[in-house]
C-alpha cells in the first residue's frame, strides 16, 4: 500500500475515521439487501396467495353461476307443478259441485244439446254454501259464549303514593289481595279464572269467564263487570280508578 492510501485512510474526516465510514457503509449495503430479498419473499408468497384466491374465486363464480341455473330452472318446474295441481283442485271442486246439486244446476245450451252448468249457477251456489257456514259458525260461538262465559283479564295496581298494599287489612277483614280473589270468584261465571301472578303492590288475573247472559233484553258485557267491581271496591271505601281496553280492565287503587 502506498503512502498516499496510507496518509488517505489515516485522515480525519468530520470528527470519523474513514476506516470507520466505509465499514459502517459496508454493514448498511448488507443488511439492506437482505432486508430487501426477505421483502422479496414475502412479495413473492403473497402473489401466489393472491393468485390461489383468485383461482378460487373464479371456480366458486362459475359454481354460484351454475347454481342460479339450476335455481332457476327448478322454479319453473315448481311453477309447472302448482299450476298443475291448481288444474286439478279446480276440476275436482267443479265436480264435487255438479254431484252435491245435481241436475238442478243445469241449464240446456244453446249450442248443443247437452246440459252444462253455468257459471252464475255455480257462483250462486258457493255464495249460498259460504254465507250457510259463516252463519254456523257464528252461531257456534255465540252459543260457547253463552255456555262458557266472556273472557275478560282484570289488572290490580296499587298507586306509588298510596298508604296501602296488597298485605293491608281493609276494615279488619282480610288481605287486600284476599279480598279480591274472592270477589272475582264469586262473579267469574262457574268460579272459572286465572290468576297471573302477585306482588304486594300488583294482582294480575287472566281467563274470568264473565257471565254475559240477557237480562231485560240487555247483554251484560265487559263495562258491566268492570262497572260491579268499581262500585264494590268503593263500597269499601278505597279510592280507584278503572280503564277498559277491549276485553282488559285496568284498576289503580290509591
Amino acid at each position: 500500500m502506498d503512502e498516499q492510501t496510507r496518509g488517505f485512510r489515516s485522515a480525519i474526516f468530520g470528527g470519523f475515521n474513514r476506516e470507520d465510514v466505509l465499514h459502517y457503509i459496508e454493514e448498511t449495503d448488507t443488511k439492506y439487501y437482505t432486508e430487501t430479498a426477505e421483502l422479496r419473499s414475502q412479495l413473492t408468497e403473497a402473489q401466489s396467495a393472491m393468485n390461489e384466491l383468485r383461482t378460487q374465486n373464479e371456480a366458486l363464480t362459475a359454481k354460484n353461476a351454475e347454481l342460479l341455473e339450476r335455481l332457476g330452472e327448478m322454479t319453473l318446474d315448481t311453477d309447472k307443478i302448482r299450476a298443475q295441481l291448481d288444474q286439478i283442485e279446480s276440476g275436482f271442486s267443479l265436480q264435487a259441485i255438479e254431484i252435491a246439486t245435481g241436475n238442478t244446476l243445469a241449464t240446456k245450451s244453446e249450442i248443443s244439446g247437452r246440459k252444462r252448468t253455468t257459471a252464475d249457477v255455480l257462483c250462486g251456489v258457493m255464495a249460498q254454501a259460504m254465507v250457510g257456514d259463516f252463519m254456523k259458525q257464528i252461531s257456534t260461538r255465540m252459543a260457547t259464549k253463552i255456555s262458557t262465559g266472556q273472557s275478560v283479564a282484570v289488572r290490580f295496581t296499587i298507586d306509588p303514593g298510596s298508604a296501602i298494599n296488597m298485605d293491608t287489612e281493609i276494615n279488619n277483614i282480610m288481605p287486600l289481595s284476599d279480598i279480591l280473589v274472592s270477589w272475582v270468584k264469586r262473579h267469574a261465571k262457574n268460579g272459572k279464572y286465572h290468576t297471573q301472578g302477585r306482588t304486594s303492590t300488583l294482582l294480575a288475573f287472566s281467563d274470568i269467564f264473565v257471565d254475559n247472559s240477557m237480562e231485560d233484553g240487555m247483554q251484560s258485557d265487559v263495562n258491566d263487570f268492570a262497572l260491579a267491581l268499581y262500585q264494590y271496591l268503593k263500597g269499601l271505601n278505597l279510592s280507584v280508578s278503572r280503564t277498559i281496553t277491549g276485553n282488559s280492565i285496568d284498576v289503580i287503587i290509591y
